[in-house]
């Protein structure tokens, strides 16, 4: 029975497999205070329905949306959360370059979308609890995007951009964000794994001591990446998924 106590996350799907659909509404249907309120197979229609109407989630065929997602969005008044569906990862990088919150393989199973909606869930959390930026910390305004993480440094809580990580890397005791157009990195006492719960699939950890923003990778070498000019190991227990993540 659904709390009435709690607000309801209402969900779209659009996918031109009805069985997908039935498959992700049979899923919603089990978790509590969220609620599959439309589904369509046209994306024309899919479109003017979120056009016209307050949506918190979005769960998108990657093929129908993915390469043209940015022109859609302008035609969207109330841009919701999105998660791309896809028959495989050919199009996951894409996805998260444009901010989705999650990226789930078909056939897809509970768990999965289960976590989903929980990185949607903290991504509202995120949001909403904080109005620090990585101004505090002496650089330039962040965008305004859904793409929040807050970090607790020695002296304050800051929000950083999480599309503008670079990568981030622990020495001892200390961890190290490293972010485009910010001469220094942002230090914090912050584990790694403690981060990485909060950051969305396209960042990798690759080595006991590092994780990267797979979508800034300019090279990818035997063992290691190159982000910028920074060569950055690829550890051997990490190796074999890394790989294959990356398709490489």
């Amino acid at each position: 029975m659904r709390s009435n106590n709690l607000k309801v996350m209402k969900c779209v799907v659009v996918d031109t497999c009805p069985k997908v659909i039935d498959t992700l509404k049979s899923y919603l249907n089990r978790i509590e205070h969220v609620k599959l309120v439309a589904s369509f197979i046209n994306p024309i229609d899919a479109v003017t329905f979120l056009n016209k109407n307050k949506i918190d989630l979005a769960f998108l065929d990657a093929k129908l949306f993915c390469s043209n997602w940015i022109e859609i969005t302008k035609k969207i008044e109330h841009l919701p959360q999105f998660i791309f569906t896809a028959d495989d990862a050919k199009f996951r990088l894409e996805a998260f370059k444009l901010n989705a919150t999650d990226y789930l393989i078909k056939p897809m199973v509970f768990n999965d979308l289960l976590k989903g909606i929980f990185k949607v869930k903290n991504r509202d959390k995120q949001l909403s609890s904080s109005t620090v930026n990585i101004v505090s910390a002496g650089t330039k305004e962040t965008k305004k995007d859904r793409g929040g993480l807050l970090i607790k440094t020695e002296y304050e809580t800051i929000k950083l951009d999480i599309s503008e990580i670079k990568y981030i890397q622990t020495v001892k005791c200390v961890t190290k964000i490293f972010i485009n157009n910010y001469s220094a990195p942002i230090i914090t006492t912050l584990e790694l794994d403690k981060i990485l719960v909060n950051l969305p699939d396209y960042f990798r950890q690759i080595h006991k001591s590092f994780i990267i923003n797979t979508c800034l990778i300019n090279k990818v070498l035997k063992r290691k990446v190159v982000i910028d000019d920074m060569h950055i190991p690829i550890g051997e227990i990490y190796a074999d998924r890394v790989m294959t993540d990356l398709a490489y």
